[in-house]
């Protein structure tokens, strides 16, 4: 196994378990009112690295499959979150971090309304609107922009995000 794809494979393992353990520390705040995401913050780091695309697609893929929407939100709304994050750090982020994540936020409200208009999925719509926007938008643009902000000069950043100083 040559060095580039072990290197790889290590990053893209440890950001899925460290996802997944984000998102078991707090359970109740990943689906429910209001929707804390954590462990969506995470999905940041593609913006640095993009190699780190694969972990926290298979992350987000594995959690999802524990909504209680079923198999319509594993499906949808992974895939739609996933390609927000690709979008964001491939055509986006060159602008600023807030701006990739406001990509990512819009696309969580999409598939809610997706999910409502095509699929006719009983839920309360607006209260999922309103923690999409109100709980993604304070976790991962505002808090998640933030912290990228303070910690994307420093040393261990640049070694998770480059793989060397």
């Amino acid at each position: 196994m040559n060095e580039k794809f072990r290197t790889i494979l290590i990053k893209n393992i440890s950001i899925f378990l460290l996802y997944i353990l984000l998102y078991l520390l707090l359970p109740n705040f990943y689906f429910e009112m209001p929707r804390v995401r954590i462990a969506m913050v995470l999905s940041l780091i593609v913006l640095f690295d993009f190699s780190y695309i694969y972990g926290i697609s298979a992350a987000i893929l594995g959690v999802n499959i524990f909504s209680s929407i079923g198999i319509f939100d594993v499906i949808l709304s992974s895939i739609v979150t996933i390609l927000s994050i690709f979008i964001a750090s491939k055509y986006v982020f060159k602008k600023s971090v807030f701006k990739a994540s406001l990509v990512i936020v819009l696309a969580s409200i999409s598939s809610a309304i997706a999910m409502k208009v095509h699929y006719n999925i009983e839920f309360n719509f607006i209260s999922k609107l309103l923690h999409c926007l109100g709980g993604d938008f304070m976790v991962i643009s505002l808090f998640g922009s933030l912290l990228f902000y303070v910690i994307r000069d420093t040393k261990i950043f640049k070694i998770i995000t480059k793989g060397k100083e």
